[in-house]
C-alpha cells in the first residue's frame, strides 16, 4: 500500500538529519496496535540467516523549505509519502490516520490536510523499470570489530550487494526463496547524490541518481513497497517510477 500524507505546518523546523524523527512518528502511528509496533520495533520480519526487517520505507520530505544553522524549515506545508508491502501495516496505517488529524513532529504541530491511497500495478510482461530514488540507498558491509565500509553506485559489490539484501528481504517477508535476482544499473549518478547524514550516532552513505532495475515483476513490485537496499525503515532506499 501507498500512503502520500500532505500535512499543514507553522514554520516547522527540524535538523538535517531528521529520519529517525520521521521513523518515530510512523511507529507512534503503528503504536495503535501495540503488540504489531512492539514486534515491528524490536525485531520485525527475519529470515533463515536472522536478518531483521521491516517491511516498510519512507521518502525525504517534501514541500518548500529552507536550509539555514544546519536546519530545515517547512513553512507553510510538508509532504510524506509511506509505503508498506505488509498488509496488517496498511491496515493499522489506514485506520491509524482516520483517528487524528492533529500531530507533532519534533515537539511542533502539524496537521494532516490529506490522505492519498494507492496500490502499484505492474503488467506480467514488466522485467525492468527506470528509477529516479527519492530518499538515497545505502548498502555496506561490516567487518568483525564492529566497522562498515559502504560502497557507491559504481563499485562492482553495488549491485550484489542490492540484490542480496532483495534475496533475504523477500524470504523474511514470505518465507520461501525470491523469484529470480534483481539487478540494477547506474544510469545517472553524480557526487551531488551522495549523502552522508548521521543516524543514532552511525555515519550512513547513501547515494540518490537514476537507475535501471531488473527483475520479475513481482520481485519489482515488492521492492517498490519496501525499499532498495539497507536501512529502508529509517529512510533509505524509496524509488518512484520514471515514465
Amino acid at each position: 500500500m501507498i500512503f502520500r500524507l500532505t500535512f499543514q505546518t507553522n514554520h516547522l523546523k527540524l535538523p538535517m538529519a531528521y529520519q529517525t524523527i520521521v521513523q518515530g512518528f510512523v511507529y507512534r502511528l503503528l503504536s495503535t496496535v501495540p503488540e504489531y509496533s512492539a514486534f515491528l520495533h524490536d525485531n520485525g520480519y527475519t529470515d533463515s540467516r536472522q536478518k531483521h526487517f521491516k517491511m516498510f520505507c519512507f521518502s525525504r520530505l517534501q514541500g518548500k523549505n529552507h536550509k539555514y544553522n544546519k536546519q530545515i524549515e517547512f513553512p507553510y506545508a510538508v509532504s510524506l509519502c509511506l509505503r508498506t508491502a505488509d498488509p496488517i501495516c496498511s491496515e493499522i496505517l489506514q485506520h491509524a490516520l482516520v483517528l487524528h488529524n492533529e500531530y507533532q513532529l519534533c515537539g511542533q504541530p502539524i496537521i494532516l490536510k490529506r490522505i492519498e491511497q494507492s496500490e502499484l500495478e505492474i503488467e506480467e510482461d514488466c522485467h525492468q523499470l527506470k528509477i529516479q530514488m527519492i530518499s538515497p540507498m545505502t548498502v555496506y558491509t561490516s567487518t568483525s570489530d564492529g566497522k562498515t565500509h559502504p560502497y557507491n553506485p559504481l563499485d562492482d559489490k553495488f549491485p550484489v550487494l542490492i540484490n542480496e539484501n532483495f534475496q533475504h528481504k523477500w524470504e523474511s517477508a514470505v518465507g520461501s526463496p525470491a523469484p529470480g535476482n534483481i539487478e540494477i544499473y547506474a544510469l545517472s549518478v553524480a557526487s551531488r547524490d551522495k549523502l552522508v547524514t548521521k543516524i543514532k550516532n552511525i555515519y550512513v552513505t547513501a547515494w540518490g541518481g537514476t537507475y535501471l532495475l531488473k527483475g520479475s515483476p513481482d520481485a519489482l513490485k515488492f521492492l517498490y513497497h519496501t525499499g532498495l537496499g539497507s536501512k529502508n525503515s529509517m529512510g533509505f532506499g524509496m524509488f518512484d517510477i520514471v515514465k
